[in-house]
């Protein structure tokens, strides 16, 4: 991945423990959306988010742990600073 604009780049993997078919309208609901992108992700997935009090991120390598009763997606955000 290389840009050639400055600022930050995010990443974000959505790991998910069913198939997301509607991955299209998702993208295209976070695109589109005004506002910070995380909130946009939010409501573009609703319940089908884990919580974030439920998803526990390794410190050391890019991965989680998650145990939640709601949601079957959680996502990994990599923010990349572009200088």
């Amino acid at each position: 991945m290389t840009t050639d604009i400055p600022g930050n780049d995010m990443l974000c993997i959505l790991y998910s423990s069913e198939l997301i078919n509607d991955i299209d309208d998702v993208v295209r609901k976070v695109k589109n959306g005004s506002g910070d992108w995380l909130p946009r992700l939010q409501s573009a997935l609703g319940g089908r988010l884990i919580p974030s009090s439920d998803i526990r991120y390794n410190s050391s390598v890019m991965g989680l742990t998650a145990k939640s009763r709601s949601g079957s997606i959680a996502p990994i955000i990599l923010k990349v600073n572009v200088n």
